[in-house]
């Protein structure tokens, strides 16, 4: 979880424990926002991503901690592992290498799996899920960018005071000043 529920608590000095599910609900709904603004996953997770074949570029979440297991169907239709840490840890693979696209300090897109040097990738029976890559990504807990937190903070805190999509009597905000802001150098851009 990208903030704690005591902590969230503090940030909008609530002391009881009546609204406790109500108050994660929207820990968990702005964080999922926050991933959905920057394009990338914040709460550290195993993904099992499938292709159906193997291509230049297969697009994976950032930020990438680690590429567990690939897996694919050869043409006989036999699953085969190409690449496992997960049953076989401290293993390396000159098969493959991950890239990310750059230019001028920012980040344009998500990082992609490509073979390595010289090398290139085993053929796969023509089918939907032919290849199949687990991975890990996101943020530990406890390495949440600061700015992230605030964020999700700030939603919190407004999700809070303004139940309701509309409130009589007022002129109708965006989100919170400074949300998208805080936001905005995890911000994945694309080509």
């Amino acid at each position: 979880m990208t903030l704690s529920l005591e902590e969230a608590k503090a940030h909008l000095k609530v002391e009881h424990t009546d609204e406790d599910a109500l108050i994660l609900g929207w820990i968990y709904a702005a964080t999922r926002n926050a991933e959905a603004v920057t394009g990338t996953r914040i709460i550290q997770k195993q993904i099992t991503k499938k292709f159906p074949a193997f291509s230049s570029e297969m697009q994976l979440e950032w930020p990438l901690i680690s590429v567990d297991q690939i897996k694919y169907v050869d043409n006989l239709g036999v699953e085969k592992t190409l690449y496992d840490t997960i049953s076989t840890p401290n293993i390396t693979s000159s098969v493959f290498q991950v890239v990310r696209k750059w230019q001028a300090e920012l980040s344009l897109g998500k990082p992609y799996i490509t073979t390595g040097f010289e090398q290139s990738w085993p053929d796969t029976r023509i089918q939907p899920e032919a290849v199949s890559i687990t991975y890990t990504a996101g943020y530990a807990r406890n390495f949440i960018p600061n700015d992230i937190r605030a964020a999700i903070m700030l939603l919190v805190g407004h999700l809070y005071a303004n139940r309701e999509t509309t409130i009589k009597g007022t002129i109708i905000n965006d989100l919170p000043f400074g949300y998208l802001e805080l936001l905005q150098n995890h911000k994945i851009y694309s080509l």
